[in-house]
């Protein structure tokens, strides 16, 4: 059990100073490897490595390509001219004008394109210098980028799965506390005077948006991510839409409890609100759906200024269901 313990300790520490020792050890290597193979110019190997250890394993895959791609095509281009051309202020634009121009009209992405530019810029200038130059940005910059992957995604790769379950967390714990300052509201009598309780439902909705660009890179980094197994990646996003679909749901109800309501109604959608808050938690984390029956529908009415308790009962219907992964109603 201590054992256990401290490996997962060790394991933990790795992973939150990964950036540390990554680029310490990582660069050390790159380096030696660059040396080896008879580089002058080694530091343009740690140079790459060091570039793409990037947020995510799909953007360092990502930078990693450009940027090997983009610094050979710079330096096929320019390389066997460059100890040729006298480097001067007309010679170095006409050849990013030429080079840049090429690779815009064969619709290259924009980061390659600054990758060509970078390669033609330094290799103009070195290679008149440092004979030699042009070959070895090539070959380190390619060991640099083979090496920054398999750090990226065999060592501790960013664990944004881990993220994602504490930005979760967190949106939980703002959803129920706006859950139950809108209760306090009803149950006041001052939903309607104060602003604070509009303040924090715009404040809900924007986390929400925050949300869904996190569980994006999660979509787009999970087939890289070799450790993160697809059932725990597959629980997150079956947690962030069934919150996600009750706050939406909680902000169209609670935009139909207007100023119309008389004090009984107050009351009783106070308590139910407040009892809906003590569910979000429980319906978000459980492991599988419930199987319980739905209710039938109530009918949808238009958008109304006073107070409609069909629209509020159906959206309260509707927010349970999200939350139990309920499909939506017809």
């Amino acid at each position: 059990m201590v054992q256990t313990r401290v490996k997962e300790r060790m394991a933990t520490l790795l992973e939150q100073t990964a950036v540390v020792w990554k680029t310490a050890v990582g660069s050390g290597i790159v380096w030696e490897l660059a040396r080896y193979t008879g580089s002058t110019h080694p530091y343009l190997a740690p140079l790459t490595f060091i570039l793409c250890l990037q947020a995510t394993a799909s953007q360092s895959l990502r930078y990693a390509m450009y940027r090997s791609v983009g610094t050979v095509i710079g330096v096929v281009m320019i390389g066997f001219f460059a100890n040729s051309i006298p480097v001067t202020t007309w010679t170095l634009a006409v050849a990013l004008l030429l080079s840049t121009a090429l690779m815009k009209m064969f619709r290259a992405n924009d980061l390659l394109i600054h990758q060509v530019a970078l390669s033609i810029l330094f290799v103009l200038y070195f290679e008149n210098h440092s004979p030699g130059y042009a070959w070895d940005r090539a070959k380190d910059t390619l060991i640099g980028a083979v090496l920054g992957v398999i750090f990226v995604l065999f060592l501790f790769p960013p664990n944004i799965l881990k993220k994602m379950e504490q930005t979760l967390h967190t949106f939980v714990q703002h959803f129920v506390d706006t859950v139950h300052l809108v209760a306090d509201g009803l149950q006041q009598g001052v939903l309607y005077a104060a602003r604070n309780p509009h303040l924090q439902l715009n404040a809900l909705l924007d986390d929400v948006d925050q949300m869904t660009e996190q569980m994006q890179k999660v979509k787009q980094g999970r087939f890289f991510n070799l450790y993160a197994r697809k059932t725990e990646v597959d629980k997150v996003m079956q947690q962030y839409h069934r919150v996600r679909d009750a706050c939406i749901h909680f902000v169209t109800l609670t935009t139909s409890l207007t100023g119309d309501m008389t004090v009984a109604d107050q009351e009783m959608w106070s308590r139910r609100i407040r009892s809906l808050a003590s569910e979000i938690p429980i319906f978000v984390y459980r492991d599988s759906t419930a199987g319980d029956e739905r209710t039938q529908a109530a009918t949808s009415a238009e958008q109304s200024t006073t107070f409609e308790p069909r629209v509020s009962e159906y959206e309260l219907k509707a927010i349970l269901d999200a939350l139990r992964g309920l499909p939506p109603r017809a």
